[in-house]
């Protein structure tokens, strides 16, 4: 796909001025909440795990309001909320990690975004051809338009100059 005189003169002035496109200041600034937001997420399951390890009659209360619940699920309830907490952080770890990616301009953080979208993008095709609900499909459409635009912002001239400064 050929590049625009104008892309590549824009593309240019950023590189001189060495200023983060602002976009990808959007992104990053994401990114760090998302990661705030996973751990505060981990927090809250790790703080339940000790409710449930401390009191045992909170899992029976649990039984009591939710009677679908077999004594098999009630006794794993705790491995997965441990589970859960380490998922959390690990994300939370990936996310201020691409974030400060973004931040400094490194190149690694834009190309894992990419990777992870265009699997988004396959998961939302996927969702779009086999979810039956409207809202659902509505929703998955949704999420496919974001991802390519943007895969697509990732992929513009100015914003790939910017992370390959550095």
């Amino acid at each position: 796909m050929p590049i625009k005189k104008r892309e590549v003169k824009r593309a240019v002035a950023v590189t001189r001025k060495k200023e983060r496109p602002l976009g990808v200041t959007i992104l990053a600034v994401l990114q760090y909440i998302g990661a705030a937001l996973s751990l505060l997420g981990a927090a809250v399951l790790f703080i339940l795990f000790m409710m449930v390890q401390n009191n045992p009659q909170v899992l029976s209360m649990l039984a009591q309001q939710v009677p679908e619940l077999t004594p098999d699920v009630l006794e794993i309830i705790p491995l997965m909320l441990v589970v859960f907490t380490i998922i959390l952080t690990l994300l939370a770890i990936l996310y201020f990690f691409i974030a400060r990616g973004f931040w400094k301009g490194r190149n690694w953080a834009r190309l894992l975004v990419i990777i992870m979208l265009i699997i988004g993008v396959v998961g939302s095709i996927f969702d779009i051809i086999k979810l039956q609900n409207v809202s659902a499909v509505v929703s998955a459409i949704i999420g496919l338009i974001i991802q390519a635009g943007l895969v697509w912002y990732l992929m513009r001239p100015h914003v790939v100059i910017y992370f390959r400064k550095k």
